[in-house]
């Protein structure tokens, strides 16, 4: 009898210890590791570039169109917690500590190869909303300071400090009933307030419409419409007289993705278009531009099976091309890429290496 009212406990051990597990399951869709487009529990990756021309590996250097050289950390579930980044070689410009991508801790930026400016960044106590900046210099003197007040949750109010920690600038935020940002004022120092921006929803919490003042003098208004999906479809910026400064219509394809663009501009009361297309992984594949009804730029992308980029062409006006390039890789056990060779129209210009480490 004694094991079978120790059943019912063992059995409770084994959903408990199922259901840890459950929880435990990561979702690698929100995690930094989607962001980067890494695949495996990455810890470690490190990014290099040099010279490449006729296969042969020269100097350290830098692709304009691409990312600066880094080091990235990530933790065993996936958040970034540190990141490193480099002007060229190994000399440093900026180094940063986080919780998540989306949550700074610290910054480092580099002068003349040594720290500078170092930010420090203070958190609520729900960790979300970030309650101050402090800028420091190298002998940790204050650079500045921007302090946020709270109320009910939500910011009410920013003052940036100077280096005597003055208070120099304030914005105040006001909100409507359903907890919106109804309205942003902006002090001219501390004292009156210069700018404000006032905003309107409708029942979806979508904003709809904007407007901006100077010194109780309107400046502009803006209307938002959206469609069954969400999208924003259209906005229009009207001035102080109510005549169109700028428009904004957009289209999308079944899976959300932009699929035409077309803006107008009084300043110079001209009219561009521009058109994408995607293939069945939602890559770009094709980017028009048109003004004044005539091409003015066309740019293609191709893609591999893992989805990075493998040749980008653009071409004028006139279908003349001004860029191309191609992108070949190598990969490593977890389909990671740890090799990119790039080459510039028609020829090997840099190769990018990446080295990775993994969590056990």
């Amino acid at each position: 009898m004694k094991y079978f009212c120790a059943l019912p406990l063992m059995l409770l051990l084994l959903t408990s210890c199922g259901d840890e597990k459950k929880e435990e399951t990561l979702d690698r869709d929100k995690t930094d590791w989607a962001f980067y487009k890494l695949k495996g529990d990455v810890k470690t990756v490190t990014q290099k570039s040099y010279t490449y021309i006729d296969g042969v590996k020269g100097e350290s250097t830098r692709d304009d169109q691409g990312q600066p050289d880094n080091d990235l950390e990530f933790d065993d579930k996936g958040l970034l917690i540190k990141q490193k980044l480099y002007r060229i070689a190994n000399i440093p410009m900026e180094e940063t500590s986080f919780s998540g991508r989306d949550k700074i801790i610290q910054k480092t930026q580099y002068i003349s190869d040594k720290p500078g400016l170092i930010s420090q960044y203070q958190y609520d106590e729900s960790g979300k909303i970030n309650t101050s900046i402090t800028r420091r210099n190298p002998d940790n003197t204050q650079f500045d300071r921007i302090e946020t007040k709270l109320k009910d949750g939500k910011v009410s109010e920013k003052t940036t400090f100077n280096a005597q920690n003055n208070p120099i600038d304030i914005i105040t935020y006001d909100y409507d009933k359903d907890g919106n940002l109804a309205g942003e004022n902006m002090f001219l120092g501390i004292q009156s307030v210069q700018v404000q921006s006032k905003y309107k929803y409708d029942d979806k919490k979508r904003k709809i419409a904007e407007t901006r003042s100077t010194h109780d003098q309107l400046n502009s208004t803006t209307l938002y419409e959206y469609d069954d999906n969400d999208h924003l479809i259209s906005s229009i910026t009207t001035d102080d007289k109510g005549e169109v400064e700028y428009t904004e219509k957009c289209g999308y394809d079944d899976k959300g993705n932009l699929r035409s663009q077309v803006t107008y501009r009084r300043a110079d009361n001209a009219e561009s278009v521009e058109l994408y297309t995607y293939d069945k992984n939602n890559n770009m594949t094709e980017a028009t531009v048109t003004e004044k009804g005539a091409v003015v730029m066309k740019a293609m992308f191709a893609y591999d099976k893992f989805n990075n980029l493998t040749s980008t062409k653009s071409t004028d006006a006139k279908g003349k091309t001004v860029n191309s390039r191609t992108y070949q890789y190598s990969y490593d056990s977890a389909n990671n890429w740890n090799k990119k060779i790039i080459s510039i129209n028609g020829k090997q210009k840099l190769i990018v290496e990446r080295t990775f480490t993994y969590h056990k």
